[in-house]
């Protein structure tokens, strides 16, 4: 007879260590520097080594974690936030030059180095001084008691010496595990079928009849706020009445827009032929969009959780225990059941156990992770507990 542990970041923290992802974000703010009213840095690539200023990386990642973070500057949900980056901040020109190919390899450089980050504070968690809380050693069993621990640090092998320890995420520098579990591909807005351009500009057809004239600036007024305007069947003839009344429209509309010129991007077509061109234009403009869009797909690639790795090594270790072993009761201490984890749940509740006591709580809280086992298929009875208490 044996009882199993599931141990999360909350034990580590009600031993006073310093593991919660806003101390990662103290970390790199003593490290780096705080750069968070300061304008958006885009770190710069040195070509001959493609490497980039940690600093600036730093910088430019706890930028991007704030925002995707729920409480802003307060670190909570890291791994989750690092699949929710806005990427699309920096792409928001109708422009696609040098400028922006060096923005999209930086990114895919400085970014991923919030692994590298990571591990490092990892790396510097000091635990020599923690000391025992009694009633958990008290409750275990460091003999023939399992562990399954989702932190990085050794604190129960070396606070508590004990021997069957599972790190699902790793805890060293090398074989840590971290990551979102966010699988919706990054599709940035601007793309656009030329079939269907009406959905993001207005098409102005001015049409030849005389009495377009007089409606053209109010037609051009209402609509100023479009990024491009594109004149269809509108030749500018040199000659003649007709070429006059053209020669005027055109002059009313440069003077409406002359004002806007620096504030957006205007794409003109004189052309009979518009149709070809407006395919030419947008294919190009799309294939630009479709190879940033793979580039931070890499990038959000690089991000996501080993989920696999993680089950694997769980497997193992369930698989390792000797088969006239009895999983009686299952603990589980300071573990969130974030959904990219449940996996890992799910082949812990085919052991069987006859119980399953939560960590005590908030009641709502006890609730929602009640839930989340049930949907595992575990039968068994589930109790709150308080591993602080004797």
């Amino acid at each position: 007879m044996a009882n199993l542990f599931i141990i999360g970041n909350g034990f580590d923290l009600a031993h006073g260590i310093k593991s919660s992802y806003e101390h990662f974000h103290q970390y790199l703010r003593n490290k780096y520097g705080d750069f968070q009213n300061s304008k958006w840095i885009i770190p710069y690539v040195y070509a001959d080594n493609k490497k980039c200023s940690e600093i600036d990386a730093a910088n430019l990642v706890m930028r991007l974690v704030s925002l995707a973070e729920k409480d802003g500057n307060l670190w909570s949900d890291f791994e989750n936030s690092l699949g929710k980056f806005d990427y699309a901040r920096f792409f928001e020109s109708e422009g696609f030059d040098e400028y922006t190919h060096l923005t999209q390899l930086s990114l895919e450089i400085s970014i991923p180095l919030i692994k590298e980050f990571f591990s490092d504070w990892v790396s510097s968690i000091d635990i020599d001084k923690v000391k025992k809380i009694d009633s958990f050693d008290r409750l275990i069993d460091r003999e023939n008691d399992y562990f399954v621990c989702f932190n990085y640090t050794s604190t129960l092998e070396k606070v508590y010496s004990a021997k069957n320890v599972c790190h699902v995420h790793g805890n060293t520098k090398e074989n840590i595990i971290l990551g979102h579990g966010e699988l919706a591909k990054i599709k940035l807005e601007g793309r656009d079928d030329s079939r269907k351009i009406k959905n993001d500009r207005k098409l102005f057809k001015m049409k030849k009849e005389k009495k377009n004239r007089f409606k053209t600036r109010k037609i051009i007024s209402r609509y100023l706020t479009f990024k491009e305007i594109c004149l269809v069947n509108f030749s500018l003839a040199k000659n003649g009445k007709r070429g006059k009344i053209q020669r005027n429209l055109y002059k009313e509309l440069e003077k409406m827009i002359e004002n806007y010129l620096n504030k957006y991007r205007y794409r003109y077509i004189y052309s009979y032929s518009y149709q070809k061109e407006k395919e030419e234009f947008f294919q190009s403009k799309n294939q630009q969009i479709i190879e940033i869009e793979n580039s931070l797909n890499k990038i959000q690639s690089l991000l996501r959780k080993d989920t696999d790795k993680a089950l694997q090594t769980i497997i193992n270790f369930i698989n390792d225990i000797d088969s006239s072993v009895s999983i009686d009761n299952i603990y589980s201490i300071g573990f969130s059941y974030s959904d990219v984890d449940m996996k890992v749940i799910q082949i812990i509740s085919l052991l069987g156990a006859k119980n399953w006591y939560l960590n005590k709580y908030k009641k709502s809280e006890f609730y929602v992770q009640k839930r989340k086992i049930r949907r595992c298929f575990y039968d068994g009875k589930i109790h709150p507990f308080d591993f602080t208490s004797s």
